[in-house]
């Protein structure tokens, strides 16, 4: 197939590891197994090992590839009237962002069917912080792009100063790429920072990104509030 239509049978593939995980382990499952936890990690319900609901577990990698699938075809309808150059800067965001859904619900998935199957202790800290990690890489990806994007009503940082002219426009988008490019990274090394545990990851990734928001508000109110 071409261009847009181009099939990416790489993600499709990588997306069913853990229906072949399921597989590999079925024989060593007992026939209940758990699928629903309490806070503490405690085990309150409990399901045929070959029920729909863990069988949906095992696809849980399709679910982020048509969620990223969804978004990409969804903005790109509407980035259709855009320039050239804006539009493959978008999609080039896009795709990426597709990819990293898809290895995050498949490692979910894999995580998921671990709990499942007893090997791993059920922790929502530890679904945080892998989340943190697929954030701050869509915000490294998405900083470096924005300082390529000309000024637009669909994609980039659209704050009413940056749409007030050309100027604003890539001040607050070289402003806002080395927001997101910095917090993306700091946010990534904390993340993966070994030694630390998973709630303070989850937690400090967490103001990280608050904080980038922050930034790019007061940054926006500074300079409109100076015209």
């Amino acid at each position: 197939m071409r261009g847009g239509r181009r099939v990416p049978v790489g993600q499709l593939l990588f997306a069913s590891l853990p229906i072949w995980y399921y597989l590999a382990w079925y024989g060593d499952l007992p026939q209940e197994v758990p699928i629903h936890f309490t806070s503490d990690g405690v085990a309150n319900r409990f399901a045929p090992k070959s029920s729909p609901e863990v069988l949906a577990l095992c696809c849980l990698g399709y679910c982020g590839f048509l969620l990223g699938l969804g978004l990409r075809k969804g903005i790109s309808c509407l980035t259709k009237g855009q320039e050239g150059d804006n539009q493959r800067v978008t999609d080039r965001i896009l795709r990426w962002n597709q990819i990293l859904l898809t290895v995050f619900f498949t490692g979910l998935s894999v995580y998921c069917l671990g709990v499942t199957g007893g090997g791993l202790r059920p922790d929502n800290f530890v679904i945080l912080r892998w989340a943190a990690v697929t954030v701050a890489l869509v915000c490294m990806i998405a900083g470096n792009a924005l300082p390529k994007l000309r000024r637009n009503f669909v994609s980039g940082l659209r704050t009413a100063y940056a749409l007030s002219g050309d100027d604003p426009w890539m001040a607050s988008q070289r402003w806002g790429g080395r927001v997101l490019m910095l917090g993306g990274a700091a946010a990534l090394v904390c993340a993966l920072l070994p030694g630390v545990s998973h709630k303070t990851a989850a937690a400090v990734c967490g103001a990280i990104f608050a904080s980038q928001l922050l930034a790019v508000a007061v940054f926006s109110l500074r300079r409109g509030g100076k015209k």
